[in-house]
């Protein structure tokens, strides 16, 4: 079985011309951190990240990734940080151990909503939300984001997002 590093040096040894999305902007390079680099991430957050992905930065680490990449801790914290107007209409700046606003039975709704064709199978909530924090970024007004508390913590969403803060999420 095919370990991830050796797949992302298998994408770099065969898109040498750099044409997969994103790919110019990582190179497929990854910069795995060490367990003090985590623990400090998640002291900073706030919250135990969830173990996949605190492995996933353990192992592989940030860079390569989907779309432009995944984000380092620095790009995590300063996605947090971003927002004046956002403090200034919700009162506060959304914290990764909030209460994710979507639920399991938001997420079961949206899926059997996009798998019936639905063109609007998404749920709504603002972007940036509490309980969750930024990965990567899509393109134009596109983010993946973690789940870092409740129910649905561990699982990621997409949300695109063109207007204010009215977040389009789905699973």
């Amino acid at each position: 079985m095919q370990s991830r590093r050796d797949a992302i040096s298998r994408l770099r040894r065969i898109d040498t011309d750099l044409r997969v999305f994103g790919a110019n902007g990582h190179r497929y390079l990854t910069h795995p951190l060490s367990a003090d680099d985590v623990a400090q991430f998640e002291s900073t957050l706030g919250v135990d990240l969830p173990r996949t992905y605190r492995n996933h930065l353990l192992e592989i680490g940030h860079g390569a990734g989907p779309y432009y990449g995944l984000f380092s801790p620095k790009e995590v914290m300063d996605e947090l940080a971003e927002g004046e107007e956002y403090v200034l209409e919700f009162g506060h700046r959304p914290s990764p151990d909030g209460e994710f606003p979507l639920t399991r039975e938001d997420a079961g709704r949206i899926h059997r909503s996009f798998d019936s064709g639905d063109e609007e199978p998404w749920g709504k909530a603002p972007y940036p939300s509490p309980g969750a924090i930024t990965i990567a970024h899509q393109g134009c007004t596109y983010w993946t984001m973690l789940v870092t508390s409740g129910d649905l913590r561990g699982s990621v969403w997409d949300v695109a997002c063109d207007t204010g803060y009215d977040g389009l999420w789905i699973p």
